[in-house]
């Protein structure tokens, strides 16, 4: 599949205040908040929220997609959201839903994390939170579980124009640590290293210091019917060979179009 084929059009909505809404909708945003990203948010497992952990983790820059329904007669969201961030250092270079990165890897301040790529793929998925319905305005909202989905996070392993996706169903025990196989997920957030042995990366699969494209998707599916979908999120990461605020300049010359053009010639050359 041709990698110009699999990005996604998304629609930027503004949200304002929603009473109840009389059907089901969804808002898509670019660049956005997601309706909470804070490492001060404890996990509270009892109550299904898992959230972002770490240290100075800061919202802003996510796709975001979020469904708006009415289920039961209450009103009920969901809202899936995707990133790239610099790893320590704050938000990627982006373009659309493009984000530049930078090639090369870190061990972080001193040295005390594990190797990783110098980016960050974030993951985030609530499905019904109080931080939800503040941020869409609503009265009140009824929760869900994570686990009455089919939710499918693909992640692209060809760092050519080829494209070769992992899917992973985040519902399986493994990919949540420390989250029981029957526990209900209302929050569920991750911050995962292409270097990483988690959801289809690795060493043996990703070289941190090649230039590569790579493709993402998470998908939240009518476990019933797959071709329903309440939400679904792409994004595409270009790690560059120069720096990546250099490309934002080019592509402000030249649009998105320039930038992909320079960036085959250099996956062509490697």
């Amino acid at each position: 599949m041709n990698k110009g084929v699999f990005a996604s059009i998304i629609v930027v909505v503004v949200v304002g205040m929603i009473a109840t809404p009389a059907t089901a909708f969804r808002v898509g945003a670019v660049g956005a908040d997601v309706s909470v990203w804070d490492s001060t948010v404890a996990q509270d497992p009892a109550a299904g929220i898992y959230p972002i952990g770490g240290s100075g983790q800061v919202n802003g820059e996510f796709i975001t997609d979020t469904y708006v329904g009415t289920p039961g007669g209450g009103v009920g969201a969901i809202q899936a959201g995707l990133r790239a961030h610099n790893r320590f250092t704050g938000p990627a270079t982006r373009v659309g839903s493009t984000y530049f990165v930078d090639p090369g890897t870190t061990t972080g301040p001193g040295g005390a994390f594990a190797l990783g790529a110098l980016w960050n793929f974030e993951i985030h998925l609530d499905f019904g939170t109080d931080y939800l319905r503040q941020q869409l305005g609503l009265a009140a909202i009824t929760p869900d579980d994570m686990r009455n989905f089919n939710v499918v996070f693909e992640l692209d392993i060809d760092p050519t124009a080829a494209t070769s996706f992992v899917s992973t169903d985040l519902n399986l025990a493994a990919t949540f640590a420390g989250v029981p196989a029957t526990a209900p997920i209302l929050l569920s957030q991750t911050s995962q290293n292409m270097l990483f042995n988690g959801l289809g990366a690795g060493p043996g699969v990703f070289d941190p210091n090649a230039p590569g494209i790579y493709d993402f998707r998470l998908s939240v599916l009518n476990p019933t019917d797959p071709t329903d979908i309440e939400a679904q999120v792409s994004m595409r990461v270009v790690v560059v060979p120069l720096p990546a605020s250099a490309w934002m300049g080019l592509s402000l010359l030249g649009g998105l179009g320039v930038v992909w053009k320079i960036k085959r010639r250099f996956i062509a050359a490697s």
